[in-house]
């Protein structure tokens, strides 16, 4: 579907803006629920490593799997609407936008490149879709907090787990709540983007000057 044209991609691009969005709400609202649970295991009372998982073991497991469940749906749809976003500005003919909609994806998953290359297409996609098409790579505050914030979170993440599975698991907790809280930042952030962004290239079909 990436060569819609121009109007239909932005109503696919508002319909998957919809539904990340509220994704991004429960996101935001199990990270407070998920440190406390955090906190728990840290103070003994749950216990997940148990032969048996009963009471609040048995339902911070029930919640933890879920959060999971969330967060692979919101990365894939994340994703979806990245690449729609790419491409309604690849339809809009605007010069100097330096990346594919398949690639302004695709480099989330590429070692090292990941820590900068999405930025920097979400920085483009932000400035075309604002009327910027002269200045795509200026910065912007919104986007930065996000993605220092996501860095930080997936860092820290990836921290954690590794001690986990050598056993360090006081330690890897520790780092679970400074992802937690890190994600205070992102996932708002994260909305903020996807509301903002699709909002302006609906106002440009609106008003026939796309993203001017």
């Amino acid at each position: 579907m990436a060569n819609l044209p121009l109007s239909d991609g932005i109503d696919l691009l508002q319909r998957r803006a919809r539904t990340l969005q509220i994704l991004l709400i429960i996101g935001t609202l199990c990270i407070l629920p998920g440190a406390l649970g955090t906190m728990a295991e840290m103070s003994g009372m749950i216990d997940l490593d148990a032969e048996e998982l009963n009471g609040l073991s048995a339902a911070y497991a029930l919640f933890a799997g879920g959060e999971f469940i969330l967060l692979v749906a919101t990365i894939i749809l994340f994703g979806m609407w990245i690449y729609r976003a790419a491409a309604n500005v690849v339809a809009a003919g605007i010069g100097g936008f330096g990346y594919t909609p398949a690639w302004a994806v695709g480099w989330h998953f590429i070692p090292f490149a990941n820590l900068w290359k999405p930025f920097t297409a979400m920085r483009q996609m932000w400035n075309a879709s604002n009327g910027n098409t002269h200045m795509l790579d200026a910065n912007h505050h919104l986007l930065s907090l996000w993605w220092t914030f996501w860095l930080v979170s997936n860092i820290v993440s990836n921290i954690s787990l590794r001690l986990a599975l050598r056993g360090n698991y006081e330690t890897s907790l520790q780092l679970d709540l400074v992802a937690r809280a890190a994600e205070l930042i992102v996932y708002p952030a994260a909305y903020l983007i996807v509301k903002q962004l699709t909002a302006r290239q609906v106002e440009g079909r609106m008003r026939g000057t796309i993203f001017a």
